[in-house]
């Protein structure tokens, strides 16, 4: 069994995934701009056993407690996904009755490889999308069922996608579109700035917390970064761009990545019509799946309530929690408990429980 422990210029990163059907998250420029954010390193697990592979993103950070490295150990890390649904991959040749033990022994060989590197434990979000065997995860950490996301096929007919939506919105989507509301996508990301503008009003509005605000820097950098896979578009008004979303396109799967529409056209309808307007631009491209995603943390909020308008299709959203150096592990928690007094709590909650201080969304 080889094991590989790739950076983001590693040729094998993308050739693997040139193998294997994955999304944009996974994607080694994606993952450093990820980091660059979470102040970590970029960093992929990459496993091979003859025609089977594992593969898995991650950024490795330094464990830092009260503003300080964690004492006794020297360049002690953890590891989590970047944002959004980074899971791990797996390229098999197709023999089932062989792929359940493969997946045992590279997670075995991942968590020596991560304990070798002083990497405590990895939190890892999972794609509701694509698939993996959850019940062997979990025998090799916490698997959590966060909740529902909400996802839209795009091989279905026209007709039938329209039917899936619900007919309070294709009534206010026909409405909107007769008063002249028309979306369009910016090739050349001239209006990105706009973007980031009504994303922060947006975030404001909802009281989303400070870790939903990235910042034009950031928004620039994932444009420069992720290339055709990233999409900007845009409803306007009287020359004035009042909602705007990112999309993203990759191996077939579109995703609804981030919004935000201005206060004055929030009772418009304007986002349904984007919605819907980038539903049939991803099919005309072959696309098979828009993935909307779920509610904020993954609840059945008023924002899984909207995005559920348009399709009765669920799929759900797992993060798996895996410590791979118990002692590295175990110390820093004991030593957060001696600092603030808490107990932990158990792997189900806030993972790793040490990081609570921070009050970071991991």
């Amino acid at each position: 069994m080889k094991v590989l422990l790739l950076k983001p210029e590693d040729v094998e990163w993308k050739s693997f995934l040139e193998r294997c059907e994955h999304d944009f998250y996974h994607r080694p420029e994606y993952v450093e701009v990820e980091a660059r954010r979470m102040a970590g390193e970029p960093r992929a697990i990459l496993i091979e056993e003859g025609e089977y592979c594992f593969f898995l993103p991650l950024i490795f950070r330094p464990i830092i407690i009260s503003g300080e490295n964690l004492p006794g150990v020297e360049q002690a890390k953890d590891a989590l996904s970047p944002y959004g649904y980074p899971c791990p991959l797996i390229l098999d040749p197709g023999r089932p009755e062989d792929a359940g033990d493969f997946l045992c022994s590279a997670l075995e060989a991942m968590k020596v490889e991560m304990a070798s590197q002083k990497v405590c434990s990895a939190f890892v979000r999972l794609h509701p999308l694509l698939e993996i065997n959850t019940d062997i995860l979990s025998s090799y950490g916490e698997l959590v069922e966060n909740g529902d996301t909400i996802w839209i096929d795009l091989t279905l007919t026209e007709s039938e996608l329209w039917r899936q939506t619900r007919s309070r919105f294709r009534s206010q989507i026909n409405s909107a579109k007769k008063k002249g509301a028309l979306v369009r996508r910016d090739e050349n990301f001239s209006w990105l700035s706009r973007f980031v503008e009504l994303y922060d009003e947006t975030m404001d509005h909802v009281e989303a917390e400070e870790w939903y605000h990235f910042g034009l820097d950031y928004f620039s950098e994932l444009k420069n970064n992720l290339g055709e896979h990233l999409n900007l578009f845009l409803l306007e008004e009287q020359e004035d761009v009042l909602c705007a979303g990112l999309f993203t396109e990759c191996s077939g799967i579109v995703q609804y990545h981030l919004s935000g529409t201005s206060p004055q056209a929030r009772n418009k309808n304007y986002l349904k019509v984007m919605i819907d307007t980038v539903r049939w631009w991803a099919k005309e491209r072959g696309n098979k799946t828009f993935h909307l995603g779920g509610g904020v943390g993954a609840r059945e909020d008023s924002l899984f309530f909207f995005k559920s308008g348009f399709s009765k299709l669920r799929s759900t959203f797992y993060t798996w929690r895996i410590v791979c150096d118990e002692e590295i592990y175990q110390l820093a928690t004991n030593y957060w408990e001696h600092l603030t007094g808490l107990p932990a709590g158990d792997k189900r909650d806030f993972f790793p429980p040490y990081r609570k201080s921070f009050q970071n969304k991991t």
